[in-house]
């Protein structure tokens, strides 16, 4: 559970004035399982002295930030995101789970980060051709964390007048709204917004956010790093709201990735490591989902979703100069309208 720590003070010097950011966990309190305790961000002039300090609970309850800042760095590693994105966050992260890392390398051959290039890579050329050959005006990434896909397509189609809304937790979206707004990144069309995809209703709810946006625009929804922390029930309640709300527009497309539970697949014995190793970092589960592509479709088209490509990243390796591997990708990205 993340709070605020706010301090006001007595004699304030204005002139002198300093902003101090301040993050470590409370050993004295109590924590649910699954959660974190933090205090960010304090503001005190200096030479003043505390008079008072409220805790003010905020409803940013996810460790998912953690692996946020770990995929920044690895699209900052493989010149997938300016260097801004990269954060001593992300970058002790990976080498905290540099052996676990190499472990799994040494093994099958691959590790976490080929899966994430491949994933990230195709949704991109997933999202390219959404604007460009199908007319997509305005996109929404969903849990965007430190995805640089927000700074490079609102650059990339300025001239086409492309609206970008990124969204997050509160936590999360206050961090992306200050690295956007230091690089003078943000913008009319490129904005950063809160949602909470396990919110129904409400100024967090995705059908909030949906409503700020032009509803006679084409649209497209994404997530990424997202699907493989919930399971199927909650996925299914959130993709039957996205397939509610997004009726609004006169098309919407959805893309994500997903991690499937393919049981014959030659790594998936060694799986279990790394579910592990994002289980320790982010304190969530991280299960899989689905036995084959075929399961994936249908359980999306449970969602109310109409047409749904199931997109193996074997299909693109020369296109997108993805890494070979001796054995089929075990990643999916999901195309689904």
């Amino acid at each position: 559970m993340e709070f605020t720590l706010r301090a006001s003070c007595l004699n304030p010097s204005p002139s002198r004035d300093s902003t101090l950011a301040w993050r470590r966990s409370d050993p004295c309190a109590e924590v649910p399982s699954g959660h974190s305790l933090s205090a960010r961000l304090i503001r005190i002039p200096l030479g003043a002295r505390p008079r008072a300090i409220e805790y003010v609970m905020d409803t940013d309850t996810s460790n998912i930030s953690v692996s946020a800042h770990y995929t920044g760095y690895i699209w900052c590693r493989h010149g997938l995101a300016p260097k801004e994105f990269e954060t001593a966050r992300g970058r002790n992260t990976y080498r905290f789970l540099s052996p676990a890392s190499a472990l799994i390398r040494a093994i099958i051959g691959a590790d976490m980060e080929t899966f994430l290039v491949e994933r990230h890579k195709l949704l991109d050329h997933l999202l390219t051709a959404a604007i460009e050959k199908a007319g997509v005006t305005q996109v929404v990434e969903i849990a965007c964390g430190m995805s640089p896909r927000g700074v490079s397509f609102s650059q990339r189609y300025a001239d086409r007048g492309l609206v970008y809304v990124e969204a997050d937790l509160p936590g999360m979206a206050a961090s992306k709204t200050q690295l956007l707004t230091q690089n003078g990144w943000i913008s009319e069309r490129h904005q950063v917004q809160i949602c909470n995809i396990l919110t129904p209703s409400g100024p967090e709810s995705l059908g909030h956010l949906l409503n700020t946006l032009d509803p006679t625009k084409k649209t497209a929804l994404i997530t990424e790093g997202l699907v493989n922390y919930f399971d199927l029930d909650t996925l299914q309640t959130f993709w039957t709201n996205i397939t509610r709300e997004t009726a609004r527009f006169p098309e919407c497309r959805y893309l994500t990735e997903i991690y499937p539970d393919f049981r014959d697949h030659p790594i998936h014995r060694y799986t279990r490591i790394a579910q592990g190793v994002i289980g320790l970092v982010t304190k969530n589960e991280w299960p899989l989902h689905y036995e084959s592509d075929a399961a994936i479709e249908a359980g999306f088209k449970q969602a109310a979703f109409q047409d749904v490509i199931v997109h193996n990243p074997d299909d693109y390796r020369e296109l997108l100069s993805l890494p070979k591997l001796p054995y089929s990708s075990f990643v999916r990205v999901v195309e689904a309208r």
